[in-house]
Formats: structure tokens, sequence, C-alpha cells
């Protein structure tokens, strides 16, 4: 290789660890967020069931609204988040991969069958993104669902409190 071509393949190498790096450090976060929003809901749907010291709280219809609307809005933001955050870190992941791909171009590598099977099954990945790639995306569903589950959960301990008064 030139002198020139090593300095272009560097950058290029630059510019993968940059994306791929983006992509972890968002997703250690993403996660480290969604444990807090769990966390509150469970504390929340706790204390409503228990009760303050054990004994039942005097809980209305007001209350009962003003709760389902709150935890309906953390569980559609808490979603519009995740979504949002799994299109950035799709393009990060995105863009680490086709980097990586074109320093394998780069170096002209024979790649092992298994290896070449991999790459292209990833190019056939990338061709099929938009609506199929959602099928597969377990992340965000996963969160999303979680997130929801929680949700009714804090709200059927405040609606069981205001049936049991």
């Amino acid at each position: 290789m030139t002198e020139e071509e090593i300095r272009h393949f560097e950058g290029i190498d630059k510019l993968r660890a940059h994306s791929w790096d983006s992509f972890n450090r968002r997703r250690d976060y993403e996660w480290k967020v969604c444990l807090a929003i769990w966390t509150a809901l469970l504390a929340f749907a706790g204390i409503a069931i228990s009760g303050r010291n054990g004994a039942p709280p005097s809980i209305t219809g007001w209350h009962v609204l003003w709760t389902t609307v709150l935890v309906a809005l953390v569980a559609v933001l808490h979603g519009f988040w995740v979504l949002r955050l799994t299109s950035a870190n799709d393009a990060d992941k995105r863009q680490a991969l086709f980097l990586a791909d074109t320093m394998l171009e780069r170096l002209g590598l024979e790649l092992p069958k298994e290896t070449k099977a991999v790459v292209e099954a990833r190019k056939r990945t990338k061709e099929k993104a938009g609506a199929d790639a959602m099928k597969t995306r377990w992340n965000e569903t996963y969160q999303i669902g979680i997130t929801a589950v929680l949700c009714l959960l804090g709200i059927a301990s405040v609606w069981t409190r205001w049936l049991v008064k």
C-alpha cells in the first residue's frame, strides 16, 4: 500500500471505530434509562398497592384518572424515545458495518467461507430494511413491552386500591 492508501485506510478505520463506539455508548445509556423507568414504575405500583405505612390511602376517582393519564404518558414517551434511539443505533451500526466491509475490500483479503456467508447475510439485511426489519427488532420490542406491562401494573394497582376502599 502507498502512504496515501494507508492514510485513507486508517481514516476509514477511525470512522468505523467512532460509529461503533457511538452505537455502544448509546445502547448502554438506553438500558440504564429503561431500568430506571422500570424501577420507578415498580416502586409506584408497590406504594399504590400497599398504601402509606400499611394503611389504605384515600384514593378518589380523580387520582385514578390522573394516574392513568400520567402512566400512559410515561409509556408513550418512553416508546417514542426507544424508537428514536433505535433509529440512531441502526444508523451507527450500518455505518460501522459498511466501513468494515470497505476496509475488507481495500485489503483485498479472501475471506473464509463462513465469514463470507455472514457478510452476504448482512448485505441482505441492509437491503431488507424497513417494515420487515421491525419484525426482527427484539431489543425495542422487549423494552416497550416491559414498560407497557409495568404501566398496566401501576394503573391496576391504583384501580385496585380505589375499588377496595
